[in-house]
C-alpha cells in the first residue's frame, strides 16, 4: 500500500473516532436530561420559569454538542454523526426503561 492506501485508513480511522465521541455524546446527553428533568420534578417548578430552564438546557446541550463538533471533527456533520448522537441517546433510554421496568 502507498500513501494513498494510507491515507484511507486514516480517514476510516478518524471517522470511526468521530462517532464514538458522539456515541458518547449522545449517551451523556440522555444522561444530563434525565437528571434535568428529576431535578425540575423534585424542586416542583412549572410554568414559565419550566419553558425558560427547557430552553437553556436546549442551548447548553446544543452548544455542548457544537464543542465537542469543533475539537472532533471539525464542524464536520456527517450523517453518521447524527446517527451516532440519536444512537447513543436511544441505547440510554432503552436500557433505562428495561431498568425502571424491573
Amino acid at each position: 500500500m502507498g500513501k494513498a492506501g494510507g491515507k484511507k485508513m486514516e480517514d476510516v480511522l478518524y471517522q470511526i473516532f468521530s462517532f464514538s465521541v458522539m456515541f458518547g455524546y449522545g449517551l451523556m446527553l440522555g444522561i444530563f436530561l434525565d437528571l434535568y428533568r428529576g431535578i425540575i420534578k423534585g424542586l416542583n417548578i412549572r410554568g414559565i420559569m419550566k419553558n425558560i430552564l427547557d430552553i437553556l438546557f436546549g442551548i447548553i446541550a446544543g452548544l455542548i454538542g457544537f464543542i465537542i463538533l469543533i475539537y472532533t471533527n471539525w464542524v464536520n456533520l456527517r450523517f453518521y454523526i447524527i446517527l451516532a448522537i440519536l444512537l447513543g441517546f436511544g441505547l440510554y433510554y432503552g436500557l433505562k426503561s428495561r431498568w425502571d421496568n424491573r
